[in-house]
């Protein structure tokens, strides 16, 4: 797992593993340094860093969260509403991600990047491929050219897929 990453997907126990673990990395660090510094400033100057790398990272862990509910990570801001934060804390620890491929997937990554010609608001809403593409040149998120380029991109996916699967079983047969 990637952790200074946004990009991706991590599934429940990942999220919550993650987010427990940082947290009580967090505390024991403070613990370490409040027992070697007797002086507020140098105790300041260290800790302070040291959340700000906590906030960032859990940052993270949520964005990559809600890309595996299929969701834009843009909803971590929502994290900033109190006593509603701990209500998305528990709902992103307990409810299921999606099982099949979703705009959030890895070499769903390199298709969104693809796509994009004009600028937009709604970057970062990609339609699925298969279902939404044509609604999506219509609002005029995104135009002809670049779907056609979508639809390549991913039948190329698709055969390096297969060939990957076609070379793994030769070598298990040999074996």
């Amino acid at each position: 797992m990637r952790v200074f990453s946004s990009k991706g997907r991590i599934k429940r126990l990942e999220f919550l593993f993650g987010s427990i673990g940082l947290f009580f990395l967090l505390c024991m660090c403070i613990q370490i340094i409040g027992a070697i510094f007797d002086s507020d400033i140098i105790l300041i100057a260290l800790v302070l860093p040291m959340i700000g790398l906590w906030i960032y990272i859990q940052n993270c862990l949520i964005i990559k969260r809600f890309h595996d509910l299929d969701q834009p990570g843009i909803h971590a801001l929502y994290f900033l509403i109190p006593l509603y934060n701990i209500y998305l804390f528990f709902h992103l620890s307990v409810k299921k991600g999606e099982d099949s491929k979703n705009r959030y997937d890895e070499n769903m990554i390199v298709f969104k990047e693809a796509a994009f010609e004009k600028e937009s608001p709604y970057i970062y809403q990609f339609p699925a491929i298969e279902k939404d593409a044509n609604k999506a040149i219509e609002r005029e998120r995104i135009d002809e050219e670049a779907v056609s380029r979508i639809r390549e991109l991913k039948a190329l996916v698709e055969r390096r897929e297969m060939e990957s699967r076609r070379i793994s079983d030769e070598t298990s047969c040999d074996s």
